[in-house]
């Protein structure tokens, strides 16, 4: 049987079926008669070999010797992910077809890394690109066009998209009448810049009757910074933590507002959930986000919580701007339907297996 291999820096991703965008490609390399193994480098207590989602997964003590299993077992292709990842950007140099996801626009932390970036990168017979902001940066640094294809990673839009229930969100709130609800999800690390989210908050709440609710784990003391707990004591702040998806859409359901104030964000899957719900957007300026959510969304310059802030009010004094935003949204979150992602990535596979 002719294999493929699949490179990534964690496997499993614990993320729903329909949002892992790393089995996507393996099952879909296993659909069209591969057999698939995923590689990845070993961290404390994790098995060395074992059968996940009908996959056999491998794990190793560092990146070189990954990449020299890989060589010895000839695969007709090769998907990775991570540039930063040296396993998945070295792979460039293994013979056979070659596939990487970035999962980032930056090529490098400094000026030499970059060029190694780019002396890797354009030995990949395909890159996928996230959004087209990404695409517009391989194309500046002269990757040619016919590499380059925007696949996003994935969104469940069968369960965000359902008809909207507001009982199953208020009772996880804990709330019995439903104010102005303004929400955020994600695993909060510093780039997320929550900090300026709740700023922005503590400025709505001297005119509006509001609530804030971060869904996601509180990562940011591993960085050495404040903590959510630390930032907002007000009682008007809900942090939930961690939820399964259908408690987020639950929550998504009585949500005004979805806001997101990050520094930088490839792609960022949880404003595609709200999008898909028809949810309208409050992000910053990245583009990342502005070339894909267009006017859909009201913008704000990163770090500016006054900005964030007016937007919000904006939007509470304005139902027709929220329902014509949310349904903008709807629509620019479709590129990342799963089922769209699979037929592209189906397609791309096909091409190149020729």
């Amino acid at each position: 049987m002719k294999k493929a291999i699949v490179i990534a820096p964690v496997y499993p991703l614990n993320q729903p079926e329909k949002e892992d965008y790393i089995n996507l490609p393996a099952k879909i390399l296993k659909q069209l008669g591969l057999g698939v193994q995923i590689l990845t480098v070993r961290k404390k207590d994790e098995a060395k070999e074992e059968v996940i989602d009908g996959f056999k997964v491998k794990r190793f003590s560092n990146f070189v010797t990954l990449l020299w299993y890989a060589l010895k077992e000839r695969p007709l292709l090769i998907h990775t992910f991570l540039r930063p990842y040296p396993a998945s950007l070295f792979a460039a140099l293994l013979p056979g077809k070659k596939v990487h996801t970035a999962v980032t626009y930056i090529l490098g932390s400094s000026k030499p890394i970059a060029m190694l970036s780019l002396f890797l990168l354009k030995r990949f017979n395909k890159i996928l690109a996230l959004t087209p902001y990404e695409t517009e940066v391989y194309r500046k640094n002269r990757i040619p066009s016919e590499k380059v294809e925007r696949i996003p990673l994935p969104v469940n839009i069968d369960l965000f998209s359902k008809p909207k229930s507001q009982a199953k969100g208020l009772k996880i709130l804990k709330l019995k009448k439903k104010p102005f609800i303004i929400t955020c999800v994600a695993n909060f690390r510093g780039i997320k810049r929550v900090d300026v989210l709740i700023k922005a908050f503590s400025i709505v709440k001297k005119t509006v009757d509001a609530k804030l609710v971060l869904i996601g784990k509180d990562c940011l003391a591993e960085e050495g910074k404040p903590t959510i707990k630390q930032m907002a004591q007000d009682k008007d702040v809900i942090h939930l933590g961690f939820l399964e998806g259908e408690d987020i859409k639950a929550v998504l359901d009585v949500t005004d507002v979805f806001c997101m104030a990050s520094n930088v964000e490839p792609q960022c899957l949880t404003i595609y959930e709200a999008g898909t719900n028809s949810i309208p957007l409050c992000l910053s300026n990245l583009e990342s986000f502005t070339t894909v959510f267009k006017d859909s969304a009201l913008y704000h310059q990163v770090g500016d919580a006054e900005k964030l802030a007016e937007d919000i009010i904006k939007y509470y004094k304005d139902p027709e701007l929220r329902k014509a935003n949310g349904k903008k949204a709807k629509k620019f979150s479709e590129v990342a339907n799963y089922n769209v992602v699979h037929k592209k990535m189906e397609e791309m596979f096909r091409k190149l297996l020729l």
